[in-house]
């Protein structure tokens, strides 16, 4: 019963996975626990469902019994993201870590990385907002409280305008590295589009420096004016003026 209400709710799920953890029991004993991980409703869930005992340690051991009690629990395992193995021992099977039936690319290149900070940026009020909330919040644990309110301090670094210069660099690389995770390039095209993209980059470098050399300076809203006391002397340090903590802040 408990476990096919487990699987209605991973069903229902917003997102889900599986999480395999190898166990040692004792000398060559190890068992394998299958975890199934979804949020469901904004609610994310682990449960676990099954123990398996692995009388071999090699890859192609584990895949078989993986997906053989996924099955046979009415899982399927055709929306797998990827799996790995930890252990030397698990890796010295014929296997050896390369099955293909188990194994998938996981796109973690620029492309992830695009689309994360894109959505970061894009939804700062949100996050800053979220944030904001978790730090009052007397019910929730303190160590969420403590690190709520850490990340709330990087609005006072700069932190989403670097994100949005990351987002443009990121951006200038999505179609490289689209183009460098398709099958059929080879490594002469893999290198020409590498040169490429450093060359972009390198021009996207040149503008940014020009165009923070080549900016104005903001007229004063206020004429300048030095104490007449001053007149006649050699004025050492600043006096006090706005421009004057812009120009030693730079320094």
């Amino acid at each position: 019963m408990v476990l096919k209400k487990i699987r209605d709710n991973y069903d229902k799920a917003d997102d889900a996975g599986f999480a395999l953890k190898v166990m040692e029991l004792g000398t060559d004993v190890e068992n394998q626990s299958v975890v199934v991980r979804f949020v469901c409703n904004g609610i994310p869930e682990e449960h676990l469902i099954g123990l398996l005992d692995l009388s071999q340690l090699d890859a192609e051991f584990i895949t078989t019994q993986t997906l053989e009690h996924l099955s046979d629990s009415g899982y399927s395992a055709a929306e797998r993201i990827s799996q790995c193995y930890d252990g030397a021992s698990v890796m010295s099977g014929s296997g050896n870590y390369d099955v293909p039936s188990l194994k998938r690319l996981l796109e973690i290149r620029w492309t992830s990385h695009h689309d994360g900070t894109k959505c970061l940026v894009e939804n700062q009020d949100a996050v800053m907002s979220i944030l904001s909330e978790v730090t009052e919040d007397r019910a929730a644990a303190g160590d969420i409280c403590t690190e709520a309110s850490g990340l709330l301090m990087l609005r006072r670094h700069n932190f989403f305008e670097i994100g949005q210069f990351l987002l443009k660099v990121l951006g200038s690389l999505k179609s490289a590295g689209s183009m460098l995770q398709s099958p059929s390039v080879d490594l002469c095209c893999a290198s020409e589009v590498v040169s490429a993209s450093l060359q972009a980059l390198r021009q996207m470098r040149e503008e940014e420096s020009e165009t923070l050399t080549s900016t104005p300076a903001s007229a004063a809203t206020r004429q300048r004016k030095t104490s007449s006391l001053l007149t006649g002397s050699v004025v050492m340090s600043t006096v006090g003026h706005a421009e004057d903590s812009t120009l030693l802040a730079r320094l």
